[in-house]
């Protein structure tokens, strides 16, 4: 089962397509906005992000550069991580909002160093999407445990 489809089981067939472009595109918002928290946006988390949104919604290349298109136009628009961290918090689950945060830290570790831009970050991501704290850390080691 991928990310996906843990994330939402099946959902009525005129529901669906809607609720996956927007947790599509709050995802990649979210992994852009940790990625570039410290203002080193590498290569590495680049691909890193690419790799997951192409893995977990099953994207082809060109939809892939248009999904991070709209994700950069949505960052550049944002006030702040809660207007991402809401619209999660409005469809997922606990389990759900914790699988995006394994995803997060899998941005972060990507370049082997946590900035304290992006701990800073992804702690306020974290407590917006009302994870508890043991969560945090247990996400943090297993993402950590498979590099």
């Amino acid at each position: 089962m991928n990310f996906i489809e843990k994330l939402f089981p099946r959902k009525k067939e005129n529901e669906e397509g809607n609720f996956n472009d927007i947790l599509k595109t709050v995802s990649a918002s979210l992994f852009l906005m940790i990625a570039k928290a410290d203002d080193e946006y590498s290569s590495i988390e680049k691909e890193a992000i690419k790799e997951i949104l192409k893995n977990n919604f099953n994207l082809n290349k060109s939809e892939l550069d248009q999904l991070i298109t709209t994700a950069e136009e949505n960052l550049s628009d944002s006030i702040g991580v809660y207007e991402f961290t809401s619209k999660l918090n409005e469809y997922l689950s606990y389990d759900q909002k914790y699988e995006v945060l394994k995803n997060i830290w899998q941005i972060i570790l990507a370049d082997s160093k946590v900035d304290s831009y992006e701990d800073n970050l992804i702690r306020k991501i974290h407590g917006a999407l009302n994870l508890d704290q043991k969560d945090f850390v247990r996400a943090k080691m297993e993402i950590k445990g498979r590099k």
